[in-house]
Parts: structure tokens; C-alpha cells; sequence
């Protein structure tokens, strides 16, 4: 059974690998902003292009809703998120979950994740697709 609506907390692992050049973490933090309930925790997979600078400088910003975590090489997307949901756990959320780097599903999804899981605190998992059912 999930907390009280109001005070659900979520944290959404953010897996990266080299993408100094086209990530914008601003955009995460400023979601984050308004929403008080939200954590962003970004997980560098080994990058050798300044990743891991970019990371820093969005944690000393906004560091009450942005960890990160830095793998010292590349394990691969899967294992990113798994290190990365694992360190979420270890923050005590309420809710858990992944989302890719390039914001090919908005952030705003994460409101209507959040919503059902408000509405039916039964569910345990949600999943996402970005592929149409025929």
C-alpha cells in the first residue's frame, strides 16, 4: 500500500552514456522544481565525453532532487538502470521507475504514472511503450 497521494514519493532513474553533447539537464531540474515529490537520479554509465561534469553541476544546482550515480566503465542501458534503481531504493520512494535520456516520452508522462498509481493504490508496476498497439 502506497503513502498518502499527497506525499508520494518518486524517484526516476536516468541512465547516460556520453550525452554532454545533447542532454539537457536543465529541463529534468525544472520539472523537478515543481514538483517536490520528484527526485532525478542520473546514472553515468562510463562516459569519456564530460558526462559526469554535466551531472555535477545539475547536483550542486538543485542537489535536494538530482543524485547521481557514476559507473567507471560502460556495463551497457540495462545495467545502468539497474544500478541506478537500486540506488533508488536505497532513498526509501514510494514509487521507482526509468526514464530515457532523450525525452522521446515527455516528462509530463510521469504525472500520469504517478496519478494511476494515486487512483489505484493496488498496482504494484507500470509499464510504458512507446511502440502502438496494432
Amino acid at each position: 500500500m502506497h503513502a498518502d497521494a499527497q506525499t508520494l514519493t518518486t524517484v526516476i532513474v536516468v541512465p547516460c552514456y556520453n550525452e554532454a553533447e545533447r542532454l539537457d539537464v536543465d529541463v529534468f531540474a525544472k520539472f523537478a522544481t515543481t514538483r517536490p515529490w520528484l527526485n532525478f537520479l542520473f546514472v553515468d554509465d562510463g562516459s569519456t565525453d564530460g558526462t559526469a561534469n554535466l551531472f555535477a553541476t545539475a547536483e550542486q544546482r538543485s542537489p535536494d532532487q538530482v543524485r547521481v550515480v557514476l559507473l567507471k566503465e560502460n556495463s551497457g542501458k540495462a545495467e545502468a538502470v539497474r544500478r541506478g534503481l537500486l540506488a533508488a531504493f536505497e532513498q526509501g520512494p514510494d514509487l521507482a521507475g526509468f526514464w530515457d535520456a532523450d525525452l522521446a516520452t515527455p516528462l509530463a508522462e510521469i504525472d500520469i504514472f504517478r496519478q494511476r498509481f494515486e487512483s489505484q493504490p493496488e498496482l504494484e508496476v507500470a509499464i510504458g511503450s512507446r511502440i502502438q498497439m496494432l
